[in-house]
């Protein structure tokens, strides 16, 4: 009872200080120990909303905090303002995490973030994909929704992309930690992933249909991964011991 109250009371404090920042059109906040720019003239009205009480990725914040471990070496895809990918930065290391975001509009925010926090995790401005080469990108107005799967949000661009295979090679990385907006099903539904103990992805059944969750996640049974936990829309799967 009294965990559950501490949390009304942090969540009431949560919500004034959005009510007053809005007031005063703060141009940067904390969030989860971040500097971050939530700048109108560079930010969505909508994400900034999020910045402004604490919300924003918090389930995806949370589950990296939980299980990321400092020997860990991650794939970040789809890197938003680069926010998850300080939250794993400061666990790993910035040499231990090669975050993956194809958004122009981005860009420049997440290395506006990154030099805040005098943290710079290696940031590459391209998708991961299926295939190497390039793909159609579609751009929402809302740049956090942006993905390579088509949402009928906004507008079409073509960007270079990575083969999750080939990058998982260079890299060895045995953690993925995943937000592509419903290209999930294409990447981890359809391939055997090399090295990878640890995924942390946020689903989109919404857009993709529980179908191809489910399909996905029957993918990554067949490789011995386990649903650890779910939290809102983020769900840990930890392979099991065996083949990697």
């Amino acid at each position: 009872m009294q965990s559950k109250i501490m949390n009304k009371i942090k969540c009431d404090l949560f919500k004034l200080r959005r009510r007053v920042y809005q007031i005063l059109k703060v141009k940067r906040v904390n969030v989860g120990g971040f500097k971050l720019n939530s700048d109108r003239n560079f930010i969505p009205k909508d994400l900034v909303k999020f910045l402004y009480d604490d919300s924003y990725e918090k389930d995806e914040r949370y589950l990296v905090e939980k299980y990321l471990d400092k020997s860990d070496r991650v794939l970040e895809i789809g890197a938003g303002i680069g926010l998850v990918s300080l939250t794993c930065a400061r666990i790993v290391g910035t040499k231990n995490i090669v975050s993956y975001e194809p958004n122009p509009g981005t860009q420049d925010i997440i290395k506006q973030n990154f030099a805040l926090n005098r943290l710079i995790p290696q940031l590459r401005a391209r998708a991961v994909a299926p295939d190497s080469g390039k793909a159609d990108f579609y751009f929402a107005d809302n740049i956090i929704s942006s993905s390579l799967f088509n949402r009928d949000l906004g507008t079409k661009q073509t960007v270079e992309c990575d083969s999750l295979i080939e990058v998982l090679e260079e890299l060895r990385s045995n953690v993925i930690v995943m937000d592509v907006e419903g290209a999930e099903v294409d990447l981890l539904g359809r391939f055997e992933l090399p090295f990878v103990n640890k995924i942390i992805v946020e689903v989109h059944p919404h857009v993709v249909g529980h179908e191809g969750i489910e399909a996905m996640a029957m993918n990554l049974k067949e490789q011995r991964f386990i649903l650890q936990e779910e939290k809102g829309k983020c769900h840990v799967y930890l392979r099991a011991r065996g083949k990697t």
